[in-house]
């Protein structure tokens, strides 16, 4: 299916994603096949499923907006706010949402922020996504207030998912504070 052909557990691959090793897994099992999200549309029943290929991004820039009033506390078939939030983009490549004065996710990852010390992670994100809990546990990242005025005193900013691999470079972007855009809209 979807270009493997070996079977896999899943199971397996669920304990492998707590336990940190998920990517490791994920390899065994798909090789150089290309990596697919399953996405499952329900409200008290399944709708549909559907096996999307995942399109990794590489982010340079960001630019911040402002949206005091989104809710995206639940994964949403409907991403209307996000997408017209999107189009305050400007040059930039994806955007970093403010919320009520505190920064919380991009358009499709949560973000954490490098101080030279620890990684810290938006204690209110918009999207309390699964590889940001599994990242907690492990202690890779904190939590904390992060305003748009405290951007300078991080070097790094790393964006991430449930389909990014932390440590892998080449899956995670890596981007410096001064390249985020900090008009306000």
């Amino acid at each position: 299916m979807l270009g493997v052909e070996e079977e896999a557990d899943l199971m397996e691959l669920i304990e492998a994603y707590y336990q940190g090793d998920f990517q490791n897994t994920v390899t065994n099992v798909a090789q150089s096949a290309p990596i697919y999200k399953c996405r499952i549309l329900y409200d008290v029943k399944i709708h549909r499923i559907e096996w999307i290929p995942y399109r990794f991004k590489k982010i340079h820039s960001l630019q911040l907006v402002h949206a005091d009033k989104l809710d995206y506390s639940h994964k949403f078939a409907d991403r209307t706010e996000l997408q017209s939030l999107l189009q305050k983009k400007g040059k930039a490549e994806d955007i970093l949402i403010v919320k009520n004065g505190l920064i919380t996710d991009t358009s499709y990852a949560n973000v954490a922020f490098f101080d030279g010390l620890q990684w810290l992670t938006p204690l209110k994100p918009l999207l309390a996504g699964t590889k940001r809990a599994a990242l907690l546990q492990q202690k890779k990242i904190q939590e904390a207030d992060i305003r748009p005025q405290d951007l300078k005193q991080f070097g790094k900013l790393r964006l991430f998912n449930a389909m990014m691999d932390w440590e892998a470079n080449m899956v995670c972007s890596d981007v410096l504070p001064k390249q985020i855009l900090l008009q306000n809209t």
